[in-house]
């Protein structure tokens, strides 16, 4: 209900800038104003009459019946009609704005449904996980959303998590099979999709999984999902070493937190089962240890040219060379705090599986924005690298922000 408050509320002021011009026009009394001109004309007239009196007398007489043609009720109707037509001209555009506006904004129009993507942008925004439904009636709006526009990777790479978290994998590597024939370069991607197939065959090792586990391994061997699925596979199918060491792949490859905790249990259960309980468990390489992760380190400054103010903000990401546009990695600073180095590291990943571990080509953007959000727009200043190799990443990047964006 309150967005709709705020769109009629929107809709109102636009109508109303529209509108003004033509109100302020309406307002002049064309009639008034040339009767008053004519009047003035007169005066000027009758003061440079001869100063014969009889000619004065007939010349003061025909200005006067000039006068009065120029005067007559024709000039009121006319201002009268033409006030009407500035009426009816105003009421029509107050009400075209707010009509042009939905045709453009709604799924039908020109914006391709920009009224909508907002909505379910709120919506995802005030999502509470508590609910009962919650879940399942959002997964449904993006599930339509989805249908209505599959060109739109993001969309469907959030649907694709929503029904994995829902528990409906079959769903989720329908999405993501669609999504690797578009961005078949992604090794994110095909690590959810392989994970899917995965959990939705039974956590078994059929066929199908396989191929997209060889597929998935090829791009990326240190991905720890896929670490971890070899390693669960190896114990269902009671090769207890081979899982060892594939837990203990994966404990190498920085993982952290309770992740890291549960990868420990199986490997001390494997020890325990191999009659290996007296050695010691690989442990978590240190947070800080840049040899254990991926680390992008950017030396950023701004340029002269940059017409912003100190405090705007600028932001400074990693996003994969090939695939969905969510940042790895991402530092927020201002521009007065310019010049300045930043680090980017796989600690900083907005959601599992979707880090600098994760990809082998990474992107790094640094961008000054002119209204403070995420979103780029007219008015901002960027710097863009090239597609950087994760596998053997350089020392330090120098990014100056300067071109504008249109």
């Amino acid at each position: 209900m309150m967005f709709w408050l705020v769109l009629l509320l929107l809709c109102g002021l636009a109508a109303a800038f529209a509108a003004a011009p033509l109100l302020f026009a309406a307002r002049i009394d064309d009639a008034e104003s040339r009767r008053d001109l004519n009047l003035a004309l007169y005066r000027e007239n009758v003061s440079d009459l001869v100063t014969d009196d009889a000619d004065a007398a007939e010349l003061e007489q025909e200005a006067q019946r000039a006068l009065l043609q120029d005067t007559d009720g024709t000039d009121a109707s006319v201002g009268t009609a033409a006030a009407g037509n500035g009426r009816k001209l105003l009421l029509a555009t107050c009400l075209l704005v707010p009509v042009l506006g939905i045709i453009i904004y709604a799924d039908f129009g020109a914006g391709r449904g920009a009224i909508t993507d907002l909505r379910l942008k709120q919506e995802l925004a005030d999502f509470d996980a508590t609910g009962p439904d919650a879940h399942r009636q959002l997964t449904e709006k993006l599930a339509a959303r989805a249908e209505q526009r599959p060109e739109d990777a993001e969309l469907s790479f959030f649907l694709a998590r929503s029904y994995s978290v829902q528990g409906e994998y079959d769903k989720a590597a329908t999405v993501y099979r669609r999504l690797i024939n578009e961005y078949p370069n992604d090794a994110g991607l095909r690590s959810y999709y392989a994970e899917s197939l995965f959990v939705a065959d039974d956590r078994r090792m059929t066929e199908r999984v396989r191929e997209a586990m060889d597929a998935a391994m090829s791009m990326n061997p240190h991905d720890t999902t896929l670490l971890e699925i070899e390693g669960i596979a190896a114990v269902s199918e009671g090769r207890p070493r081979e899982a060892l060491d594939w837990f203990q792949k994966a404990l190498a490859t920085g993982v952290s937190g309770q992740r890291a905790e549960l990868i420990r249990v199986a490997v001390s259960r494997l020890h325990n089962q191999l009659g290996l309980a007296g050695q010691t468990v690989a442990a978590t390489p240190d947070a800080e240890d840049d040899s254990a992760m991926r680390v992008l380190n950017i030396r950023v400054s701004a340029a002269d040219t940059v017409s912003l103010p100190p405090t705007s903000t600028v932001f400074v990401y990693a996003r994969a060379a090939a695939g969905p546009p969510a940042p790895l990695a991402v530092q927020r600073l201002t521009l007065a705090d310019l010049p300045a180095t930043v680090r980017l590291d796989e600690r900083m990943a907005m959601m599992e599986g979707m880090g600098l571990a994760n990809f082998d080509s990474v992107v790094v953007i640094a961008r000054a924005s002119s209204t403070g959000g995420v979103t780029p727009s007219s008015g901002d200043f960027e710097a863009r690298t090239g597609a950087i190799d994760m596998t053997s990443p350089p020392a330090e990047l120098k990014m100056v922000i300067e071109n504008p964006l249109p």
